[in-house]
């Protein structure tokens, strides 16, 4: 049984998937190729699970996603609708993205405004809301209610409930009933909603599956290293800065802003590789400036 520590914090399924894939890789190099492998993951590690089979089919024999995110942004933009669903019946104006204490302030106000014992007990603002999750999660159904009042129903949806960058709701349909056709409350709720389109920026085309390499550009910046600082005579860590490279005769000249972590002095650390071919890998490493 292997699993990977991902080197980024966050709803990152498609890095988990790369490197599942990567370790089961690993594995079948340093131990031995098994016979079968099988993956399995709950929540975003079940999204992490649909992904890998999906873009590896063959390095898997079978797998097992549990709770798994598999409506990728679907799901995400069912959250912001609870929120916008909830904020709007009660007439407050959304704040988006959603304050970070919400739950512990505003969103206490407004659960009491859908029901003095929420989920239970509903004033006729909150059924209009648990009527409106009922439509958005797949309508009219025989055990709706009894889920509503279980352990992951209407708190639990309540309290997973905001808006962000990445979600959006141009084009979905809010309604209070079963009949498709709007009525005229329907419909000017679905006029006063705000709505809200997800930003490029954090709504990969390919979903939240697609794999993107956000991490290079960090550990580059945070690679620690040891030096002689001239200065205080100490070997005293660094954390780079910046890094950058020059082509020299004998090869790229690699620059790195660094300071030391004992005197706060800053130089520009310069390594290059030697130009004697007997000694090609090694490297040489000297400071410029102060």
């Amino acid at each position: 049984m292997g699993s990977v520590e991902l080197p980024e914090n966050g709803y990152v399924p498609g890095l988990g998937a790369k490197d599942t894939h990567a370790l089961a890789k690993f594995f079948g190099g340093k131990v031995g190729k098994p016979k079968r492998v099988y993956l399995t993951g709950h929540s975003m590690g079940g999204q992490v699970t649909g992904v890998a089979i999906e873009q590896w089919p063959n390095t898997f024999a079978g797998a097992l996603p549990m709770c798994g995110v598999m409506a990728d942004n679907e799901l995400f933009d069912y959250f912001q609708d609870v929120y916008l669903t909830a904020e709007t019946l009660v007439g407050n104006v959304p704040i988006v993205p959603t304050p970070a204490d919400y739950q512990a302030t505003g969103g206490l106000t407004t659960k009491a405004a859908l029901g003095p014992a929420f989920p239970a007990v509903l004033t006729p603002t909150g059924e209009r809301f648990k009527a409106v999750i009922e439509n958005l999660t797949g309508g009219d159904r025989p055990t709706f209610d009894e889920g509503w009042l279980g352990p992951y129903g209407g708190s639990f949806t309540f309290g997973l409930g905001g808006a962000g960058a990445g979600r959006e709701n141009l084009t979905t349909v809010y309604q209070f009933d079963t009949d498709p056709a709007l009525n005229p409350d329907e419909q000017a709720f679905n006029d006063g909603i705000v709505r809200l389109a997800a930003d490029p920026q954090y709504r990969h085309k390919n979903g939240l599956g697609a794999y993107r390499d956000r991490t290079r550009f960090r550990r580059r910046s945070a690679a620690i290293s040891r030096f002689p600082c001239s200065r205080c005579t100490r070997s005293g860590s660094s954390s780079s800065r910046s890094t950058w490279s020059r082509s020299m005769p004998h090869g790229p000249l690699r620059m790195a802003r660094r300071t030391c972590s004992s005197c706060a002095r800053s130089a520009t650390c310069c390594t290059a590789a030697s130009p004697s071919r007997k000694s090609r890998r090694r490297s040489t490493t000297w400071w410029v400036g102060s």
